[in-house]
C-alpha cells in the first residue's frame, strides 16, 4: 500500500489563511455568497451551519472534506479511507481524512468557536467504509442531503468555486458566533415563586438540541454558591468547580455533578442531577457502589422527574445504605429542592447572577439556551 505523499500541515495553514479572508469580509459586511452561482449549494451551507450546533460530526466531517480539497484539489474527497480509496477513478492510495478530522480540523473549529465535534467520523454512520457518493446509504439524519450534496459539489466544481464554499461556510460560522455573544438578563427579583418559575421554565423547554440536562446542574451551582457562604454546616468546606458535562465520573474521579471538600481536600458531599429521570432502587444501588469508597457525609441524588419523592421501599433502601456504608444519601427533586435553599439565603436573586455568569461559560451551554434564558426573563 502507498504511503501518502501529502503534507498535511498544509491543510492547517491553508484553512486559517482561509479564516482571515473571511473575517475581513464578514466585518466589511461583503459575502461570498455572491460568487456562488449555485443557489441549492447556498441553501445546503446554510443548513448545515444552521445545523452545526446538532449535527457536529457530520459538520466538522463537511469542513473536512472541503480543506482537504482546496489543498490538494487532485483528491476525491468523497473517498475517506485508505480501504477504499482505490475504488476512485483516480486509483491512489492517500490517507484517511479521520485523522485530519481529529487533529487538524477540530482544534481549529474549537480555537476559533466555531460548532462541530471532535471528530467528523464519531459516528457510526459516518465511519463506514463507502465513499460519500450520492447514493451513499447509511442513515446520516436530517442533513442526509445537505451532506452528500456538499460533497458532490466538492467534486464536481472548479478550485475557485470550492474555495468560495468553504470560504462561505466560515463567514457563516463567524456570524453564528457573533451571534451568541448576547448579553444574558439578570433581574433583580427577591420573589421566590417567580424565580424558581423562571429556572422551571428553563429546564423544560422544548430544545431543538442538546445539553438541555446541564441546566439544572448549573441553576443548583448557582444557589449553592450562596448557601456554602451563608450557612454554618459549609462554613469549613469548599464547594468545588463543575467538571466537564461529558467527563465520566469514573474518569474524573468524582462523586457527582457538584461537590464539597473540607479543608484538607476530601470529599464531604455530593450531589447527583438527574433531568427528567425517574429514581428508582436500580439507580440508588448503583450510587451507593459509586460512593461507598468515599466516606461522604451526605450524598443527594436530585431529579426534575414531576415524580421525585421516594416511596416507602425506597425510604427503607436509603436508611440501609446509610447504616451499611455511614453516608445519608437523600432522594428529591431538584425544584424542592431549590425552593428550600431559596428560603434560607438573605438574598435569593443573587441566584442569577451566578446563573447568568455560567451559562455564558459553560461548554455544554448553547446559543439556544442562552437566547430562551432571555425570552423567559424579558418576556
Amino acid at each position: 500500500m502507498a504511503v501518502s505523499h501529502y503534507n498535511l500541515d498544509l491543510i492547517g495553514l491553508n484553512i486559517e489563511e482561509l479564516y482571515a479572508q473571511a473575517e475581513a469580509e464578514v466585518f466589511s459586511e461583503k459575502s461570498f455568497k455572491s460568487r456562488l452561482l449555485d443557489p441549492s449549494i447556498v441553501l445546503y451551507l446554510e443548513s448545515l451551519s444552521q445545523n452545526s450546533e446538532r449535527a457536529s460530526a457530520a459538520f466538522n466531517n463537511i469542513v473536512t472534506g472541503f480543506a482537504i480539497k482546496v489543498t490538494f484539489p487532485d483528491l476525491d474527497v468523497r473517498y475517506h479511507q485508505t480501504g477504499i480509496q482505490s475504488q476512485s477513478s483516480i486509483g491512489k492510495t492517500w490517507f484517511n481524512h479521520r485523522g485530519v478530522s481529529e487533529t487538524i480540523i477540530y482544534p481549529w473549529l474549537n480555537h476559533h468557536r466555531f460548532n462541530g465535534a471532535k471528530s467528523g467520523w464519531q459516528t457510526r454512520t459516518l465511519e463506514r467504509p463507502k465513499p460519500y457518493i450520492l447514493t451513499y446509504d447509511e442513515h446520516i439524519g436530517h442533513i442526509k442531503d445537505e451532506f452528500l450534496g456538499v460533497y458532490e459539489f466538492i467534486q464536481k466544481k472548479s478550485e475557485t468555486d470550492v474555495r468560495n464554499a468553504l470560504l462561505y461556510i466560515i463567514e457563516l460560522q463567524i456570524k453564528l458566533r457573533e451571534s451568541k455573544n448576547i448579553t444574558l438578563a439578570t433581574p433583580n427579583i427577591s420573589n421566590i415563586e417567580l424565580i424558581i418559575d423562571h429556572f422551571s421554565s428553563h429546564f423544560y423547554f422544548s430544545y431543538r438540541g442538546k445539553g438541555a440536562s446541564r441546566l439544572p446542574v448549573l441553576a443548583l451551582y448557582a444557589i449553592l454558591q450562596i448557601v456554602s457562604s451563608e450557612m454554618m454546616r459549609y462554613s469549613n468546606w469548599g464547594l468545588k468547580s463543575l467538571k466537564n458535562h461529558s467527563a465520566a465520573d469514573s474518569q474524573t474521579g468524582s462523586c457527582g455533578d457538584i461537590e464539597f471538600e473540607d479543608q484538607k481536600g476530601k470529599l464531604v458531599e455530593g450531589i447527583e442531577v438527574k433531568h427528567n429521570i425517574l429514581i428508582d432502587e436500580n439507580l440508588v444501588n448503583d450510587a451507593i457502589t459509586k460512593i461507598s469508597p468515599f466516606q461522604l457525609d451526605r450524598y443527594y441524588i436530585l431529579t426534575t422527574h414531576t415524580n421525585c419523592k421516594p416511596n416507602e421501599k425506597m425510604i427503607r433502601l436509603l436508611s440501609k445504605a446509610e447504616q451499611k456504608i455511614g453516608c445519608q444519601i437523600v432522594v428529591n427533586g431538584i425544584i424542592p429542592t431549590m425552593r428550600y435553599y431559596l428560603r434560607l439565603v438573605s438574598k435569593p436573586q443573587r441566584i442569577y447572577e451566578n446563573y447568568t455568569k455560567l451559562l455564558e461559560s459553560d461548554e455544554a451551554v448553547t446559543h439556544e439556551h442562552r437566547e430562551v434564558w432571555n425570552k423567559i426573563i424579558l418576556n
